[in-house]
C-alpha cells in the first residue's frame, strides 16, 4: 500500500462561529449602524392601497366592456368570437 500523507494541521476556530449569539440579539444595533430607521424608505400600506386604485366612474359603456370582454376570457372564449347555442347567433 501507498503512505497516505498526514492532513495539515488547521487554523484555530474564532470563538464567534464555535458560540455564534442568537441572529437578533443585536438587530437593533445593526439598523443603527446601517444608518437608521430614517434611510429605510418604507411606505405605508395605506399609501400603497391608494396608488394601486384606479380612477373609476369616468365611462359607463367603457367599463361595462371591459368587465364583459373579462368575463368572456374567463368563459375560454376569443376575441370576435361567439358560442353558438340556444339564443346566439354566429
Amino acid at each position: 500500500m501507498a503512505d497516505i500523507p498526514e492532513a495539515p494541521e488547521l487554523p484555530p476556530i474564532p470563538p464567534e462561529i464555535l458560540n455564534p449569539e442568537p441572529p437578533r440579539a443585536n438587530l437593533l444595533e445593526s439598523i443603527r449602524k446601517a444608518g437608521g430607521f430614517g434611510r429605510c424608505n418604507l411606505k405605508s400600506a395605506r399609501e400603497r392601497k391608494l396608488a394601486d386604485r384606479q380612477p373609476g366612474g369616468k365611462d359607463l359603456m367603457g367599463d361595462l366592456k371591459a368587465s364583459l370582454r373579462g368575463r368572456g376570457g374567463m368563459m375560454g372564449l376569443r376575441a370576435g368570437l361567439r358560442p353558438s347555442g340556444r339564443g346566439l347567433r354566429k
